[in-house]
């Protein structure tokens, strides 16, 4: 039974959503369950939402929020599959392909600055704004500078991680993150959300993911993506754990970024790396109830961070990287 989980934030528009859950309904079944998780204070969603539909909220805002609430109500409700996707996708090809023991990920084609989202056309450039330069296997972290790295093909169709918009994570990896930490991530915000989702399985249970490039599907980057990022600017700091630090001028989604980059890694560094903000990093600690996540995590992780990249590095052997 598959669960498909949707993060929405406020900046997002229906309009792509309707159209992603028509084409991932059209893939898995007219009777896919669909949650829509949303940040506080957005408007109950109607459209293409119909059948066996959930919209749930968080407090505040944050991608990796969305995640946690997605992964509790699979777990609860006995899915055995949760499939993450950005609400502005198209599948293409293949979907089942994706159905498996392991995290899996698919091949990713770019749309980009598409007028409407026709649910009906073929993988067809005639028919489709797909740019077919623009595609990726897989999205990593470079553990040294934490530079994101596009695999553009791969030998081995393994990988530890992923931040790419589609992911597939079967329901046992979700309860083993939540029974040690109380969360799948404690990475609230958007950055390493994904990232530390996928890491952190790996390090728990040497579960890694499949690299599946016989599923294809098309991600949108929004004609409107640009108004969203200068919209997220404006978002007001309520029910965050760190709003008592935020003053005038300064920009709540850029400091949820830091703050979360700072979760991530104090959870998976033994010694803090030098590419975050150390005073940020401060105020986390004094956090207790993220403290505790984190040293739960540590005492039952079985992979070191060195040990999983040691183990990336070999899957990486013969791969084409990109550096974007």
């Amino acid at each position: 039974m598959l669960l498909l989980c949707i993060p929405y934030h406020v900046t997002d528009y229906p309009y792509y959503v309707d159209k992603t859950v028509l084409s991932f309904r059209r893939a898995y079944g007219k009777d896919l369950d669909v949650l829509v998780v949303t940040d506080e204070g957005t408007v109950m969603l109607n459209g293409a939402y119909e059948g066996r539909f959930k919209q749930g909220w968080v407090p505040g805002f944050g991608v990796g929020k969305a995640i946690n609430y997605c992964a509790y109500y699979a777990v609860k409700m006995g899915y055995t599959h949760m499939i993450k996707a950005d609400g502005h996708m198209l599948m293409l090809k293949n979907p089942w392909g994706l159905i498996r023991r392991n995290m899996t990920v698919p091949k990713t084609h770019a749309i980009e600055r598409a007028p409407s989202l026709d649910v009906d056309v073929k993988l067809d450039i005639s028919q489709q704004p797909i740019n077919y330069s623009a595609v990726h296997l897989n999205i990593w972290l470079n553990k040294d500078n934490w530079r994101w790295a596009y695999v553009l093909s791969t030998r081995s169709h393994k990988t530890i991680m992923s931040a790419d918009p589609m992911q597939v994570i079967p329901a046992e990896l979700l309860e083993t993150l939540i029974s040690v930490q109380g969360e799948v991530t404690p990475c609230h915000y958007w950055g390493k959300e994904l990232f530390d989702t996928t890491l952190s399985a790996f390090r728990l249970t040497k579960v890694d993911m499949d690299i599946v490039d016989s599923t294809v599907v098309a991600h949108l980057y929004k004609s409107s993506v640009k108004t969203g990022f200068q919209e997220r600017n404006k978002q007001r700091c309520i029910r965050e754990p760190f709003c008592e630090y935020i003053t005038p001028g300064i920009d709540v989604w850029l400091y949820s970024i830091m703050w979360g980059d700072c979760v991530f890694a104090l959870k998976h560094y033994d010694s803090l790396p030098p590419f975050v903000r150390k005073d940020i990093c401060e105020k986390v600690m004094n956090k207790d109830y993220i403290m505790g996540k984190i040293r739960e995590f540590k005492k039952n992780a079985i992979l070191s961070l060195d040990e999983a990249y040691a183990i990336q590095t070999k899957y990486m052997e013969g791969a084409q990287v990109v550096y974007p």
